[in-house]
C-alpha cells in the first residue's frame, strides 16, 4: 500500500466515523477521484452498492480492519524512521568535494493528455496553452450527457495538483479551505449549474476575478493570491448568472454521432482501461445496441468489471435487467 492509499484510506475512515448514518458516500464526500475509489474495489476494500449514469454509490468493507491496517502501517513508517535517525553516520576521513543537488522537478504532466478525445483540436490547444501557461482563464463546458465535455474532464483530472468538486455538494467554507491547504493548480466543478447559493458564490466569483481567497480563523483574517485555472461543466447555462458567465470563456458541446462515440470508446478502453481492441470493440458494441447508450460511462464501467466477452456480456445483461425493473 503506497502513501496515496494511506491518505485516501484515512479519508474514508474519517468520513465514515463522521457519517455513520449515511450507508455509502460518493467520491467527492471523502475528496478521492473515481478512479482510486476502483482500484479499492478491485482490491476488496470497498464495495459499490449502487451504481447509475450519473453516480456512484461506495461503501467501506470493515471500518474496524482498514483501521488497524492504517495504524499497522503507520506504526511500521515510524519504526523505520525512527531507525534511520539512530543510524549512526559514517566517519568522514577527508573533507571531500560536495555534490550539487539534483533538480526538484515539477510532477510531470501526462504526455497524452486528451488523446482519446476526437475532434476539437482548437480546444486542445487552447486548454493545452492555458495549463502549460497556469493563466487564471476560466472556461465552462456546456453539454448534455455523453458529450466531448465529460472527457475533458476526465483527461483534465489526471493533471498534477488538480482538485475536483461537485455543485450541488460546495460551500463557503468547504471550498475555501479547500484553495487554502491544497492550493490547486487546477480546480474542476462538476454541475456548476447546480450552486444555488450566493455565498457560496462569492469565493468563486473571487476567486476567478482577481485569484484572492480570504477568510476569518481566531479573529485573524488571512488572505492568499493564487492562480488557479477554473474548469466548470453544465448541462445547461440557463441557470447561470451573467455575472459568472462573464467570468468564463464559454465552451457548447454537441452529441456524438455513432461513429465518434464509436471511435472515442475504443480510445478511451485501449488506453485508459487497459483493454484490448476486440474487447473494446465488443464492449462499444453491447453499449450502442444492447443498452441503447451513447454514454461513455457505461463503457467505461463494464471495462472495468470484465476481462473478457463473457464477462462483459453477464455485466450488460445485468444492467438490462434492473434497468427495466426500475422502470
Amino acid at each position: 500500500m503506497n502513501e496515496e492509499d494511506l491518505e485516501s484510506l484515512s479519508r474514508i475512515v474519517k468520513w465514515v466515523e463522521e457519517n455513520k448514518n449515511f450507508d455509502g458516500f460518493r467520491w467527492y464526500h471523502v475528496g478521492v477521484k473515481p478512479p482510486e475509489l476502483n482500484s479499492l474495489v478491485a482490491r476488496g476494500i470497498l464495495e459499490i452498492i449502487s451504481s447509475s449514469t450519473t453516480a456512484t454509490y461506495y461503501r467501506l468493507k470493515n471500518l474496524k480492519a482498514t483501521k488497524e491496517k492504517i495504524r499497522e502501517i503507520e506504526k511500521t513508517e515510524e519504526r523505520e524512521e525512527k531507525e534511520e535517525e539512530e543510524e549512526p553516520e559514517p566517519e568522514i576521513e577527508e573533507e571531500k568535494e560536495e555534490k550539487p543537488k539534483p533538480e526538484v522537478r515539477e510532477e510531470e504532466k501526462p504526455e497524452n493528455l486528451f488523446d482519446v478525445i476526437i475532434e476539437y483540436n482548437e480546444i486542445k490547444d487552447v486548454f493545452r496553452r492555458a495549463i502549460e501557461r497556469k493563466a487564471r482563464t476560466n472556461f465552462l463546458l456546456i453539454g448534455e450527457p455523453a458529450t466531448a465535455k465529460s472527457l475533458f474532464v476526465n483527461e483534465i483530472s489526471r493533471l498534477p495538483n488538480t482538485e475536483l468538486v461537485v455543485g450541488s455538494g460546495l460551500t463557503k467554507v468547504g471550498l475555501t479551505e479547500l484553495l487554502l491547504t491544497r492550493k490547486p493548480d487546477f480546480l474542476i466543478i462538476d454541475e456548476i449549474d447546480k450552486i444555488t447559493s450566493k455565498d457560496d458564490l462569492s469565493v468563486l466569483l473571487r476567486l476567478m476575478e482577481t485569484g484572492d481567497v480570504k477568510t476569518t480563523k481566531h479573529d485573524m483574517h488571512i488572505s492568499k493570491k493564487m492562480n488557479t485555472v477554473v474548469f466548470a461543466t453544465a448541462n445547461r447555462a440557463t441557470k447561470l448568472t451573467p455575472e459568472l458567465l462573464s467570468r468564463f470563456v464559454v465552451l457548447n458541446f454537441r452529441k456524438y454521432t455513432n461513429e465518434e462515440f464509436k471511435k472515442i470508446s475504443m480510445n478511451v478502453l485501449m488506453k485508459r482501461e487497459g483493454k484490448d481492441e476486440e474487447l473494446a470493440e465488443y464492449i462499444t458494441y453491447l453499449v450502442m445496441n444492447k443498452l441503447g447508450s451513447r454514454d461513455i460511462r457505461d463503457c467505461i464501467k463494464i471495462a472495468r468489471l470484465s476481462e473478457n466477452k463473457d464477462e462483459a456480456r453477464g455485466v450488460v445483461k445485468l444492467m438490462e435487467k434492473y434497468r427495466r425493473k426500475v422502470r
